[in-house]
């Protein structure tokens, strides 16, 4: 990996979790971090889902959660994609057939995902603490996830050679 590119996502995780600790501007700092460091951010999305939802967790209450994370509905002309929301959250909590329900030429799963991860952290009550062990326990996933498949390596490589890292989409709106 490329020195400038390391940086670029230590220190975009770095931000969020000092604007987490903060409690102010995460949104923009989650918003950075998913577009400059996508691995970090999946298993986080990953790891926050199934802390608050659990292994098995009930249809109705991701319905209510993902109601809350729009609730009039309105993102963009098209709305909120409530079902493909719910279907992230139930693949992060262990239904990963339920990805094949968001079909990534239809809908943004970093989108998706930066909505699901904003209104778990307005909802989550932490502390330094909390996100220190949040953040380590992440680190500690990916690096594992990293050994055991050469394919999050070249996964993550595509999406710095497409340049999303520096596209419109990082910069709040």
């Amino acid at each position: 990996m490329d020195a400038d590119l390391d940086r670029m996502k230590k220190e975009a995780s770095y931000e969020l979790r000092a604007a987490l600790i903060d409690g102010a501007g995460f949104q923009d700092a989650l918003r950075l971090c998913c577009y400059r460091n996508p691995l970090f951010v999946s298993t986080l999305l990953t790891e926050l889902v199934r802390e608050g939802f659990g292994q098995d967790p009930d249809i109705r209450v991701i319905t209510r959660f993902v109601s809350r994370v729009a609730p009039d509905g309105g993102v963009g002309k098209a709305g909120f994609p409530r079902r493909e929301a719910e279907a992230v959250i139930r693949a992060a909590a262990g239904e990963t057939e339920l990805l094949e329900e968001v079909d990534p030429s239809q809908f943004s799963y970093p989108e998706i995902g930066i909505a699901i991860l904003s209104q778990l952290f307005l909802e989550w009550r932490y502390c330094e603490a909390d996100v220190d062990a949040l953040f380590g326990r992440v680190e500690g996933v990916l690096a594992l996830a990293k050994e055991m498949s050469s394919e999050l390596e070249q996964v993550e490589d595509n999406w710095f050679a497409g340049g999303m890292h520096d596209s419109p989409f990082v910069f709040p709106i």
